[in-house]
C-alpha cells in the first residue's frame, strides 16, 4: 500500500521489486483497491527470502519509484477465528516489524501464544507478539478499540525513534526518523 498510487480495482501491472537494493524481482501485480496492491507468489520463493530478510523494499511500476522501510511496519492481527492466526504469525516474526500485536483477549493470548510454543517458536519471538492490543484494555466498542490500537502503533513508533536518535534528535542511525 502507498498513499500515491491511484490505482483501479482489478488492473494489472508488472512492478519491479528490490530488496535492500539487491536485485530487483519482477512480479505482476494486482490492484485490490485505490492504494493497495496484491502480489501473488508462491510461498517458497527467492523473493519470500529476500523480503524475510529486508529492512526497506522499493517497488518501481508505471514510470513510479516507491519505497518502504519495513522495519517501521505494524503488522496487527483483528481475526475472531484465531486459528488464522498461528501461520501468520509464525510469517510475521521473522520479519523487522516495528510492533506485532493480535486481538484477543488475555485469555486468547495466553492460548495463541502456548499454541506458538507447542510450534516450536522461541520465546524470544513469542515476546515481540503484544497482544491484547490497543493500550484500553477490554474495550469491545470498535472505534475506542480502533484508536487503543492507533495509538500503541504510535507509541512503539516513538519507541523506535528513541532508540535511533539522541535527545537533541540528531541521528544515531541513518533513518531520516529524528525530529528535535
Amino acid at each position: 500500500q502507498h498513499p500515491k498510487w491511484s490505482l483501479t480495482k482489478d488492473q494489472s501491472f508488472p512492478i519491479a521489486l528490490t530488496f535492500d537494493g539487491k536485485r530487483p524481482f519482477y512480479v505482476q501485480g494486482v490492484a485490490i483497491s485505490e492504494s493497495l496492491v496484491r502480489v501473488p507468489m508462491p510461498a517458497d520463493s527467492a523473493l519470500i527470502a529476500q523480503f524475510r530478510k529486508a529492512k526497506a523494499m522499493t517497488a518501481f511500476t508505471q514510470g513510479q519509484l516507491f519505497q518502504f522501510k519495513l522495519d517501521q511496519t505494524a503488522v496487527l492481527l483483528l481475526f475472531h477465528d484465531h486459528d488464522w492466526e498461528q501461520a501468520l504469525l509464525i510469517e510475521v516474526l521473522n520479519q523487522p516489524a516495528l510492533l506485532i500485536g493480535a486481538m484477543g483477549s488475555r485469555r486468547t493470548h495466553a492460548l495463541r501464544l502456548e499454541v506458538m510454543r507447542a510450534a516450536g517458536v522461541p520465546e524470544a519471538k513469542l515476546a515481540r507478539i503484544e497482544g491484547p492490543i490497543g493500550l484500553i484494555p477490554m474495550t469491545r466498542d470498535p472505534a475506542t478499540l480502533a484508536l487503543s490500537v492507533l495509538a500503541q502503533v504510535a507509541r512503539a513508533y516513538q519507541a523506535h525513534c528513541d532508540r535511533l536518535c539522541d535527545y537533541n534528535g540528531n541521528r544515531i542511525a541513518d533513518t531520516g526518523l529524528c525530529h528535535p
